[in-house]
Formats: structure tokens, sequence, C-alpha cells
């Protein structure tokens, strides 16, 4: 081998020893920052897929707060509702006990109660805040939220306007067709389109109102739309004469009514006794009698909506009998005179009823315009007033309304929480699985770091004596030779 002044064992050695080098600062950078990976160049493909995993687990650890957000929102939300339909309760049973005759002189002290209610209940609405954000008064709008790392991972709900005049009760009151020998009702379609859909009900020729309604409720799981049903029928019998006539209503079979009038001028004094006549047999009939004060005569009523039936079984032709319907504004319509052995049947009329609007097109003859298309009323909780018998009934209708539309909402609010809670744990999960995908890509292996340190460490002891060792072997040849040539 010739002999040289280069040192190559020498430069191999340092080459050893800068690699070892090289490896103890990899090894030490990585063993101090726990990271496989500390700049692209350590692994380039391993960089580019642990910085996406990074944005992905970001995102998900967002969302995940996000989601928690919209948990506390529905928390709020459906907290005050529940505070709202409590004061709904309250009203309802105000409209009961107003309802009864017991308290008529009560009911202007009653509606006090219910506007100081219904005034809180709208307070609530307008004021109610998330985050300064107007919860119930309609600015809302729909709410977007990101619960997912990606854009489009969103869900979308929508805040309801739940101030007191924007719900209640969408109603239907029908009018009826005037009395007349047969039943008003021809048969036919009955259709109505309401929140859940659509659907129809064929009634049959001479069908009452009460059996009606009940194939109408029969279909409100596809409609969203009640019905009830109620006669109404003003009877005015012959002043200070003697009168009989044949009533028949629930079970189809004829009661004779004999009553006598007095002519005292006193419309309540006068017919006192044929209240008390029809009422004695309103445990077979259904009807019930009151002297109408404002409108004169008396008030039959059919709570559940059977045709009345009167026939005049007079033998004096000056003990005629006068018939009439009642309209929705509680005012009897056209009358009918109904002489000897003339019969008058009046039908009953079918209020429809929804939290939500509606429409109903009647082609049965029940109604006075049958055949055409009627679009629901909203009665709104704003509007109750309980200070007279009818209002009290709407009022309750009205509150039963608006029980629905508030609990709806909070079923909503509350399936929110529980879909945002499946989405807080769907996100963990996923980040979790993520993030120990990242880890195996991105972490240092300790033991493998540890084992690369102590080699590259021994391997630079090791050529660091090389090169001492190389340095000095070349310098003791050269030493040698130059020594022989001064001899020679």
């Amino acid at each position: 081998m010739p002999i040289t002044l280069t040192n190559i064992a020498g430069m191999s050695a340092q080459r050893h020893l800068n690699a070892a080098q090289s490896r103890a600062s990899t090894a030490l950078e990585r063993l101090s920052s726990g990271k496989r990976i500390n700049s692209a160049k350590d692994d380039p493909a391993g960089f580019a897929i642990a910085s996406r995993m990074t944005s992905q687990i970001n995102g998900m650890n967002q969302s995940i707060r996000n989601a928690n957000d919209g948990i506390s929102f529905a928390q709020t939300a459906e907290g005050a509702l529940g505070t709202t339909a409590d004061m709904l309760q309250r009203v309802r049973v105000l409209a009961l006990q107003a309802s009864n005759t017991t308290n008529i002189w009560d009911r202007q002290a009653i509606q006090e109660e219910v506007t100081q209610l219904i005034a809180e209940i709208n307070r609530s609405a307008e004021t109610l805040t998330f985050n300064g954000m107007k919860i119930f008064d309609g600015s809302c709008g729909s709410m977007t939220y990101q619960v997912g790392p990606n854009a489009g991972d969103t869900l979308t709900y929508a805040s309801a306007n739940m101030l007191t005049r924007h719900y209640g009760t969408y109603r239907v009151s029908q009018s009826t067709p005037g009395v007349g020998a047969a039943s008003n009702v021809t048969g036919g379609d009955i259709t109505i389109s309401g929140s859940q859909g659509s659907a129809t009900y064929t009634a049959a020729a001479g069908a009452s109102a009460r059996a009606i309604a009940s194939g109408i409720n029969a279909m409100s799981a596809r409609t969203g739309v009640t019905a009830t049903a109620k006669t109404d029928v003003n009877l005015i019998p012959a002043s200070g004469a003697n009168t009989t006539f044949e009533l028949t209503a629930d079970n189809g079979k004829a009661i004779v009514i004999s009553f006598s009038t007095a002519n005292t001028g006193n419309a309540t004094d006068d017919l006192a006794a044929a209240v008390n006549a029809i009422n004695a047999q309103a445990g077979k009939t259904g009807v019930t009698a009151q002297a109408d004060r404002q409108n004169g005569g008396i008030r039959l009523t059919h709570n559940k909506g059977s045709d009345i039936t009167i026939t005049n079984t007079n033998t004096s032709d000056t003990a005629a009998i006068t018939m009439s319907n009642y309209g929705p504004d509680s005012k009897p319509g056209a009358a009918t005179t109904l002489a000897n052995s003339q019969t008058g049947v009046a039908n009953g009329a079918i209020t429809y009823d929804s939290p939500y609007g509606f429409i109903v097109t009647d082609n049965s003859g029940l109604m006075s315009n049958g055949g055409s298309t009627a679009v629901a009323r909203l009665h709104s909780v704003s509007a109750i007033d309980v200070t007279s018998f009818d209002g009290a009934q709407l009022a309750i209708s009205i509150i039963d309304s608006a029980l629905t539309t508030v609990n709806r909402e909070r079923s909503r609010y509350g399936a929110m929480q529980n879909r945002f809670g499946y989405i807080i744990d769907n996100l963990a999960i996923s980040a979790e699985n993520l993030s120990n995908a990242k880890s195996r890509i991105e972490d240092a292996d300790y033991a493998a770091e540890t084992a690369a340190l102590a080699k590259a460490s021994l391997l630079m002891q090791a050529t660091t004596a090389m090169i001492a060792q190389a340095n000095q072997i070349n310098r003791n040849l050269i030493l040698t030779l130059l020594d022989s040539m001064r001899r020679h």
C-alpha cells in the first residue's frame, strides 16, 4: 500500500464521526421534543399526513366546544319554555274557573290575573337572550352550528317566534244551515289540509255533526286538526199556551215534552215551566235548556252535536213553535215556524281547531256555505278574554293549542340537546382515534431513540479514538521514513 500525506484512514474515521454526531443530534432532538418528525426533512410524506391530521383534530376539538354551546343554548330556551308552560297551565285553570256559572260575577277578577300572566309570558319571550342574542322574539331566525372539522359539517335549527300574538289555536267555526224538515246533510267529502298532511272524510247522508266530528278526529293524526260538535237551538213556544212536542236527539227515540207558558211579561218566569220540562228529560235526550235573556226564547243545547228534532204535536193552530239555529256569534239565525204535526231538524255545528294553520273544504251540506273552502283564523294567546262563557270556552281551546305549540318546541330543544350530546361523543371518539393515528406517525419511540442515542454515543467515542490512532499511525510512518533517509 502506498504511503502518502493524505490521511485516508483519518478522513474515513472523521466521516463516520460526523454521521454518528448527526444521528446523536437527531436522537437528542426527538427525545427532547417527543416527536419523531420535527421538520419536513425528517419525513416529508409523514409531515404532510400529520399536518392534515392536526387540522382535523383541532377542528374536532373546536366542534366539541361549539356543540357544548349549542347544548347551553337549548337548555336556556327549554328552561324558559318550561316556565311558559307553567303559566299557560295556570291560565287554563282560570279559564275553567271562569267557565263555571257559579263564578260568573268573578270573571273580571279572574281576567285580571289572566292578563298579568299573558303579559309575563310575552315579556319573557321578548327579553330572553343567550350571549346577547334574543331567542323568542322572532329576530333569531335560523341558527347554524359548526359541528365538524370541515366546511358543510353544520346543523341548522330555527327558533320559533313565541310572542303571544303569534300562537294559539287556529279555528274554523262552522255556520250551519237553517232548521229544515229533514237533516241538511246530503253527504259528501270533507277534506282537511293541515300541518301533518291532508285527509278526506266522507260523510253519509243524514249524518249528525257528532258523527262527522268523530270521523274527523279519527284522522287527526294525519292532519293535526281536531273537531268538536255542538248543537244550539233557539226555541220560542207560543206565549200563554199549553205546548206539547216530541224531542228527539241521542237515542233516536221521541220524548214527549209538555208544559204551559205564562204571559207575565217576564220572559224568564214565563218560560220557567218549559225549561224545567226539557231539563227533566235531559238524561234521555242529552239536551239541556236555559232561558235566553238576550235573544228571547229558550236555548236548547246538545254538547256532543247530535241533531235536535222537534215535532209539534199541539192540536191547536195557535200553539205554533218557532225554531232556529244559533250562529257562531251566538245569535239565532233564520227562524222556522212549526205548526201542528210539523217537524224541524236542527243540525249541530262543527268547530275545527289546530295549533297550526289549516284549510277545510266541506261538501257534506253541513256548512251553510257548503262546498266552499274555509281558511282557519288564529285566535292568539294575547287575545284571551274569560269575561264571558264563550270567551272562557274559547280560552280553553287556545291554551290547549298553545300548550301543544310550547311542548312541541320544548321537545325539539330536548331532542336538540340529545343530538348535540351524541355529536360530542362521536367527535371525542374520532379525535381520540385520529390523535392515536397521528401519534404513530409523528411521535418519537423513546425506546428506539434511546438505543439510537446510545449507539451514536458509542460510535462517537470509538471514531474519536480511531481518528487519533489513524493520525498517530500515519505520523509515525512518515517520521520513520524521513529518519531512514537521513541515515543513508
